[in-house]
């Protein structure tokens, strides 16, 4: 048999690798009545993690997950956010004849994921959403409303509205969050490919979030990591690894996120079974790992997000301080700080910097004045077809 490899998706059901405390953790906050920000860089599996909370919720708990990638209104937020919970709700039996009363109630002509279609085409949702908390009864059940990808709606309505009106739309998500009819019957976890932290201070809006609970989700240890790949990827299949390649294939990653893990897994499956070898060697391994960088699927990720988040002289900033880190390994704060110098924006690169660790790209853990690519592999890609 061949290898399970999930590249560039979610991992759900029996291709997801529980982390319990990880897991337990998070069931410990939502048990407190919290309300959670999820915080990881890009490709670390938070979405995974979304999914098995949706899957195999706890008792008592009714999970509810949507994606606002592409929002970009207010209202369209809530109109979603409304359809969603009518279509959840409507599934379920005990609830079923409830949510068949309030559609004649509101005059309802359409539910569905992508929101709901009333009479009244002009209907305020965020004002229609407080009135359907306070009129639904769960017996004594909490949603746990899972939002995907929602700094990035606030980006969107910053980008294609104005700054005051995703800072509207950032309070007005905090007073859902501590309206007294909804803290009784849902709480929210929000979840990005981007960090909220970041893009709610350029807006000088931390206010906004500060209610919230920040969870972060680590990397694999070098356990969880090898575990994955002898007891997930390598299950049942005729390709084995020793535990000294293993060993080596980790060391080569560096920074053990699952995609990686599974890249260069599948990489080295289709040269064992290509080339029809009998054995997985560091040298296989190596030729894997420059296989991985082709893939322009996965990889342009990287560079489109920051063509979208910044313009002008900020872009040519993050692509200059990203070519020196690829080219020299390291870059130090001095160095940074005189490209913000050549740029003219040492007022705000600071947090330009910030979003670049968030997102994934670089870290100083080392050495707070030294930085350097998250990924080794991320670093060879940026270096052959970015800064070259």
């Amino acid at each position: 048999m061949s290898i399970n490899t999930i590249v560039g998706q979610a991992a759900t059901g029996e291709n997801f690798y529980e982390r319990p405390k990880l897991l337990n953790d998070i069931w410990r906050i939502i048990e407190s009545g919290s309300n959670i920000l999820l915080v990881a860089p890009r490709r670390v599996g938070k979405t995974s993690i979304l999914f098995y909370l949706s899957d195999n919720p706890k008792r008592g708990f009714r999970p509810l997950y949507l994606i606002t990638e592409s929002v970009n209104d207010e209202n369209e937020f809530f109109r979603k956010l409304y359809g969603h919970i009518f279509e959840l709700l409507d599934g379920i039996e005990k609830f079923s004849q409830r949510i068949k009363n309030l559609v004649g109630k509101n005059k309802i002509s359409e539910i569905s994921k992508s929101g709901v279609k009333l009479e009244d085409v002009k209907l305020d949702y965020y004002g229609a959403l407080i009135k359907l908390f306070k009129i639904l009864d769960l017996d004594g059940e909490k949603l746990i409303i899972m939002i995907d990808e929602f700094p990035e709606t606030v980006e969107n309505i910053k980008r294609d509205k104005t700054e005051t009106d995703a800072l509207r739309f950032l309070q007005k998500n905090r007073e859902l969050r501590h309206s007294a009819i909804i803290k009784e019957k849902a709480q929210f976890i929000y979840v990005g490919s981007i960090g909220l932290e970041n893009v709610v201070s350029k807006m000088n809006a931390s206010s906004t979030i500060d209610d919230l609970h920040s969870f972060g989700v680590p990397p694999f240890t070098e356990k969880e990591s090898r575990d994955l790949i002898l007891d997930k990827i390598l299950k049942n299949s005729e390709m084995q690894i020793e535990n000294e390649q293993v060993r080596f294939l980790l060391s080569k990653i560096e920074w053990l996120i699952p995609f990686y893990i599974q890249l260069i897994m599948d990489e080295t499956y289709k040269l064992y079974s290509y080339e029809e070898l009998k054995k997985i060697n560091n040298e296989v391994i190596e030729r894997a790992i420059d296989k991985s960088i082709q893939h322009k699927l996965y990889f342009d990720l990287w560079l489109s997000r920051l063509k979208t988040t910044f313009k002008g002289n900020e872009f040519s900033f993050v692509k200059s301080v990203l070519n020196h880190t690829s080219e020299k390994d390291t870059i130090s704060s001095a160095e940074i700080y005189n490209y913000a110098e050549g740029f003219n924006i040492t007022e705000i690169y600071k947090n330009i910097i910030n979003t670049l660790v968030y997102d994934g790209y670089i870290n100083n853990n080392d050495n707070p004045k030294i930085y350097h690519f998250n990924s080794p592999i991320l670093k060879r890609w940026w270096y052959k077809y970015v800064a070259n």
